[in-house]
Order: structure tokens, then sequence, then C-alpha cells
């Protein structure tokens, strides 16, 4: 490194010690070397603009006053310098283009930043690109030889700190060609952005990864989609599997142990399943306790077998959750790309649809997709619009199935039965469209506006059709009904429509009673204090838990049609149907039996000491129209007219 001036030990010219003549026979002399002539002439002037240097003409101590303010300024100016450089966090540093980029210059800062003394830089010249990371070097050269182009770049580095990490550093460069033929000068500002890198690469981390299980979340593995899709439009002789997965009951398991330990569980099963790919494969949590696989590079449905076996074996070992023994199954749809596929997020979206197949067909299984579900998903879709249209065009009706006792031989009551009159397709079956009203929660209003039919339509036969025994209308109430508010609704309707509390008769399922014993207990109670029965729907094809029976307040049970269906002559089927029965009688609860279809079912019902009885052997569902007409009738013959 050139030795720059010292102009601190620099001393005025002593005049006197001069042994030749200042002024010479030339009126003008020449300065110092490399300074301006000075004039000696009397009377001269200052050259206007310039308040130090003396022009020629002036008095020599002008110069010697020239001489001295001018070593003051560049004394001043280098104090200036020292403090700027001594104040910077940033290393300022100069270096020659050509092979090595050898440094010329570099300021004390550097040991600050970067650990090492200049004069590490200064004494091997070329050694400092062997401190810029191996990876980083060639881009580094290649921005090196742009810049001897456009003459000014930013760019960032990261270069080795003495202590061995590596310290991400902001270089601005900048290139000067220079005038005297010579190749130029580069000359370069370093600051350290090791933190805001850190935290720029935690932000890229939270933006694409799961902050629980730190795979890639759903924005990367679509992003990584796109890649595969891109790559098998270039190459047509290559295809790669997407699988969704779903963990079967894991509610279950944050339910009964706690959020916490689900959470481990989903850890556990994020490291399964990356144990289960192959190189260049990628697992993500697209969110809850939804995983997705992507499987590059298949050569057929064998890869994609054997992967799903890998993953129901992995995840079929039980997970040891801090003392708790888990075990868990999953459901699989799985979609592999092919010439039909058009878009990414069709993919995912069929991969979907096969996952939710499997877990409607009993869950612990794999679907792989095919074009007739894409078909049934659109029609369910279309059916869902058609729903909610429905539910604002009253398009609903309600069909009346007649109860009837054994032993009487008389109709004592309906079963109010929704029906949908689509427009374009008819009349549709409950079982058509009732499932699809649970899971978008329009059960709720259809719930509400059969309840307050069906009242105001009992209310209007018991004043036309007035019997010592009040008819009774059946209404069957959906576990999304049982909420806050329940009671008030169906008081509500009463008051509404007059008809009397003990004639109202609601029908709940075992499954709705059991998962939600307590909510179910409290809202029961309410109805009962107002009168309202309630009977329990479809017995025996639930829990089947006697237990709960002693908690609630019920007044009867329906036998399901499936247990009716098995009874036959020959005795089989009736030792499930008699112990319903007896376990009624003995609690004092009211037993019908539902799906009656033949004489003989109806004879062993009666043999059993049945008390009532509904299904298509009596009659089918009917409008109210039909209705009036059966109640207008002789009641004595009832029973006769509706065989």
């Amino acid at each position: 490194m050139k030795a720059e001036p010292n102009f601190g030990n620099m001393k005025a010219p002593n005049l006197k010690d001069r042994k030749r003549p200042l002024v010479s026979s030339n009126p003008r002399i020449s300065a110092p070397a490399g300074g301006p002539a000075v004039s000696l002439v009397p009377g001269a002037s200052v050259i206007p603009g310039d308040s130090l240097r003396p022009r020629p003409g002036s008095d020599p101590r002008a110069w010697r006053k020239w001489a001295v303010e001018a070593e003051q300024q560049a004394l001043a100016a280098r104090t200036r310098l020292d403090h700027l450089l001594a104040s910077s966090s940033g290393v300022i540093f100069s270096c020659r283009p050509g092979a090595g980029y050898p440094a010329t210059f570099i300021s004390d800062s550097v040991k600050t930043l970067l650990g090492y003394e200049p004069r590490d830089f200064l004494d091997d010249p070329g050694s400092w690109l062997e401190k810029v990371h191996p990876e980083d070097r060639e881009e580094l050269s290649a921005v090196l030889q742009c810049l001897l182009e456009v003459g000014h770049l930013v760019h960032d580095v990261r270069v080795r700190h003495k202590d061995g990490g590596y310290r991400w550093l902001r270089e601005e460069l900048r290139f000067n060609p220079g005038g005297d033929g010579g190749n130029g000068e580069i000359m370069g500002y370093w600051i350290d952005i090791t933190e805001s890198k850190s935290l720029e690469e935690q932000l890229l981390l939270d933006a694409f990864h799961d902050p629980l299980t730190n795979l890639p979340n759903r924005a990367l593995f679509l992003d990584r989609l796109g890649v595969s899709f891109a790559r098998i439009q270039r190459r047509k002789n290559t295809s790669f599997a997407l699988f969704c997965i779903d963990l079967d009951r894991f509610k279950n398991v944050n339910d009964s142990l706690g959020h916490r330990k689900g959470d481990q569980m989903l850890v556990s099963v994020a490291r399964r399943l990356l144990k289960c790919l192959r190189f260049g494969d990628t697992v993500a949590r697209l969110g809850g306790d939804e995983f997705a696989i992507l499987l590059e590079d298949i050569n057929g449905p064998a890869d994609v077998e054997a992967t799903v076996r890998r993953i129901q074996q992995e995840i079929g070992e039980p997970f040891g959750l801090d003392g708790d023994e888990v075990f868990a199954t999953v459901s699989i749809g799985i979609a592999i790309a092919g010439p039909g596929c058009d878009k990414p997020e069709n993919l995912l979206r069929d991969a979907d649809t096969a996952m939710y197949r499997a877990k409607a067909e009993g869950k612990a299984r794999h679907v792989i997709f095919n074009e007739t579900m894409r078909d049934q998903a659109v029609n369910l879709l279309q059916l869902e619009t058609d729903l909610r249209r429905a539910v604002e065009r009253n398009e609903f009706l309600i069909h009346y199935q007649p109860i009837v006792s054994l032993k009487a031989g008389e109709i004592v009551g309906f079963e109010a039965l929704v029906r949908w009159q689509h427009p374009s397709r008819g009349l549709i079956a409950p079982s058509q469209f009732i499932p699809l009203a649970e899971d978008t929660g329009l059960i709720v209003p259809i719930g509400e506006w059969v309840l307050r039919e069906s009242c105001r339509q009992m209310a209007d036969w018991q004043r036309r059709f007035p019997q010592n025994v009040p008819l009774s209308i059946s209404v069957n109430i959906s576990n999304r009904q049982l909420a806050p508010g329940f009671t008030d609704t169906v008081e509500g309707i009463l008051k509404e429509t007059g008809l009397d509390p003990s004639t109202l008769e609601l029908e709940i399922t075992e499954s709705t009673v059991i998962e939600n014993s307590e909510r179910a207990a409290g809202l029961l109670n309410e109805l009962r204090r107002m009168k309202v029965r309630i009977l329990i729907d479809d017995f025996g094809t639930g829990y089947s838990t006697m237990n709960y029976l002693n908690k609630l307040s019920v007044d009867g049970l329906k036998i399901d049609r499936s247990f009716i269906k098995a009874i036959n002559p020959s005795g089989e089927g009736l030792a499930i149907v008699r112990t319903i029965l007896t376990l009624a009688r003995n609690l004092g609860l009211d037993v019908i039996a539902e799906g009656v279809e033949t004489s003989d079912q109806l004879e062993l019902l009666r043999w059993l000491n049945g008390e009532y009885a509904q299904g298509f052997y009596f009659h089918e569902p009917l409008e109210p129209s039909r209705v009036e007409v059966i109640l207008g009738s002789d009641r004595a013959k009832l029973l006769l007219s509706l065989k």
C-alpha cells in the first residue's frame, strides 16, 4: 500500500536562509513543484474567487500564508476522513481489476466487521477472494466482470469471519476506469446484513413451512406441484402421483388427551411420512390433520401401491404420547397426473375428492381418483347449490306416515317425513339430500320449517277430526338443531300453531344422545318440562349402551327397521326385538316398531305384545290430502282399510 503524504511534518519555508535573491530578472518565478507561478510585482491582487492561492505579483508573504493554510486544510480533510472511517460500521475497500482482483486499500473497520487486520488483506492482495463462501465465488466473479461494463452494482455475498463462521455482506461496488491508460480501480463498501438475512430466511421459513411439523405448507406444496406439473408437460413420458392423507378419528385424540398430545401425534406422523418417501419426493402439512405427498417420477400403479403400503405400515405402529399409547389409521386419496390434467390445483382437488371417498367407504383405506368421482362431485356441488335455493324458495313438502296401535287397530299418530320438490328433478327422497343438509348446516332452517309445518298441520287435523285421544305428530330432530335456543324455538312454534305440547313427539337418534350427552340431557329435560314427548329413534343401531336411558328422561323407543326385517316365522331375529320390548316395559317406555312390511312381521309383533308399529304394510308416507281421506273414514275399521 502506498504511503500517504504526511502533511503534519511539513514546515513553511525560511526565506532568510535563502542565499540567492528571491527576485529574478524575470518578473515571474516558478512556484514549488506543481504549484502555480507567483508574481512578486508590488500591488498585484489575488485572483478573484481564490481566497488562498496568490497570483503573480503577490508579496512573498502571501505565498507563505497560502502554503500554511493549504497544509492546515489538508490536515483537516485527513482528520475528517479518519473520523468518517472510524465511525462507519461498514468497510471501505478498493481493488484492481484483473487476476485475483488484488486489494489496494481496506479501512480499519474490517477488524470489527470480520475480525481481520487490514494487513491480512493487503499483505496478500488476492487472498480476499478466498474468504468468500465457496458457493458464492462463481457468482461474485460474474458480478465483478459485469461491474467493469455497467460501472455500478449492489450485491450480497457471504464472507468468512476470522472465527470461522460466515457473515452476509451487502457490497456496493463502483468501477473507475481511470484516464492514465491503466486498468482502473474498483471501489466498494461492505455492510453487515447477517441479521436481516437471518430474519428474511426465518420469514421465508414461516411463510412456506408449517410451524408445528416444519414440513412444507400448502403454499410451498402448491409451488412444487406446479414445478412437477410443468416438467411432465415438457417430458410426456413421465408422471407423478399426489396423495391426500387424513388421520381417521384424530378429533378423538384431541378431545380425550388434549391438544398438546394431539400436536405431538401430528409431529410423529410427519416424521413417519418422511420415512416413507424417496429422495426428491415431498410431504407437506396442508392443515389440521391433513397431509399431502408429491410422489415424483413414478413408473406406474406399482410405485403408488408400494408407497401406500409403507405409509399404512408406519402409521399402523402405536404412538407413544407421554405415557399414553394411541393407534391410528389414515384415509388416502390418490390422483395420478396424466394427459387429461390441465391444472396443478385440479390434481389436488381430485386427490382430495378421492380421500373423502375413502373416508366415506369406511376409512383406513386408499382410493385412486377416477373421472366418475369428478362427475359425482360436480353433481353434489350442484345439488348443494339447488338445496340452498330450495330453502329460499320453500320447495319442501311433508308426507305423513301413519303410526298404528296394534291393540286397538287404529291410527294414533303420524311421523312427518320431509320431501324436496325439485323444479327439474321432481320429488327427491330424504336419503338423497338430508346428509348434505347435515354437512352444510342447512338442516337447521329445513328442520325448523318441518317442525312448524307439521305442528300447524296436526293442530288443524285435531280440530277437524277430534278424537278421545288426540292424534300425535312425530318430528325428527337433527343433532345440529339441538343447540342453545332450540327450546325457545319449539315453545314459539307451539304457541304460534296452538298445538297441544303433549301431542308433539321429537325423535332423536342414539348417536346424538351419546355424542352430546350433557347438552342433550339439559335440552331434553327442558322439553319434557314443556310436556313435549321424546323418542329415541333407530334404537339398537348406535352405541347400544343402556346407561344413557337412566340419565335421560325419554318417553319411548323406536325399534330400527333392520331388526324388524330380520324376524320371521321360524323364530330368527326375535331375540333382539323381544329384549328391546322387555327393556322398554321395565323402564315404562312406549315402543314403536318401524319398517313393518309383511303380515308375518305384524303377527310376530302382536305375539310379542308389541304396542305400536308403522311401515309400508299399513301405508307409505302420504300427502296431507290422502291423510284427510283416511281420517274421515270409520276408525273402527281403519286398520283393515290400511291393509
